[in-house]
């Protein structure tokens, strides 16, 4: 299954400049949760339009105030500031942005179509008049799937051949995103009790890269210091294990976490 929802073109523009593995918040008035399954595939188009701009993976579905969203996203958002997203959900929700709650649906793994490409879904399968969400099963619309996945080209010798092409990077904006306050001290005692390796995978760095990873593991928060407000007692021994990089990034697709048991049981698989 997956879904297609509009928007609107200055969230795109946007979320359009930031890194694709930055988590993003497709949020909106209406606070009911979306039917759709963790892991699948959430396209957007403009409002207005049936033409179909970009694509993320719907990792969670979340209801915040709009300031915790800021303090979660920030430029996630769709927005510049705090100032602008107060200002835009005031525009949309017709009340005070300070007491109103949005529902917010977040994505990863953000994909959009190459400059000077289009896709416009037929009226048929997609009315401009439709506001909401609408969903579809695996089997349809395929074509516009494959717009996503290019197809490398064979050269005469029957070897893939794929074009080099550049891309413009390192460029400078500001972005503003409200972090929290770790304790070295606590670390230091989860890892002096649960050790160097992996949590999930049992991976020691040191042992596969040798003395250059020496003590090199991420330190992960089971219970993640964005669902707290303010600061409070943490555990290094009960609230804070050990976890490879690789399963540090897998643990936080999807929100909230996946739980330490749960990895175990996808590297079972």
């Amino acid at each position: 299954m997956f879904c297609i929802y509009k928007t609107d073109p200055d969230w795109i523009s946007v979320v359009r400049t930031l890194q694709s593995d930055t988590q993003v918040n497709f949020w909106r008035r209406n606070t009911n949760a979306l039917s759709l399954p963790i892991g699948s595939w959430f396209y957007f188009s403009q409002r207005r339009s049936r033409e179909i701009v970009g694509r993320g993976i719907f990792v969670g579905y979340e209801i915040q105030s709009v300031d915790r969203a800021w303090q979660l996203y920030g430029v996630g958002n769709g927005v510049r500031s705090l100032s602008a997203l107060r200002s835009r959900a005031a525009a949309v929700l017709k009340v005070d942005s300070l007491s109103a709650e949005i529902g917010c649906i977040i994505l990863s793994e953000l994909e959009f179509l190459r400059a000077g490409e289009t896709y416009i879904i037929s009226n048929s399968d997609y009315a401009r008049s439709i506001v909401g969400p609408k969903y579809f099963g695996d089997v349809e619309l395929t074509d516009l799937h494959s717009r996503f996945v290019e197809d490398p080209e064979p050269s005469l010798n029957g070897v893939v051949h794929e074009p080099e092409v550049t891309y413009h990077e390192g460029g400078s904006f500001f972005s503003y995103r409200r972090g929290y306050e770790r304790n070295p001290e606590a670390r230091r005692q989860c890892l002096a009790h649960h050790g160097f390796a992996c949590a999930a995978c049992g991976l020691v760095l040191e042992k596969r890269y040798g003395t250059a990873a020496r003590e090199l593991i991420h330190v992960h928060h089971l219970f993640p210091l964005s669902d707290t407000e303010g600061p409070h007692a943490v555990s290094p021994i009960s609230d804070l294990v050990p976890l490879c990089p690789n399963c540090h990034a897998v643990a936080h697709r999807k929100v909230p976490p996946f739980t330490i048991e749960e990895m175990k049981v996808m590297l079972s698989l």
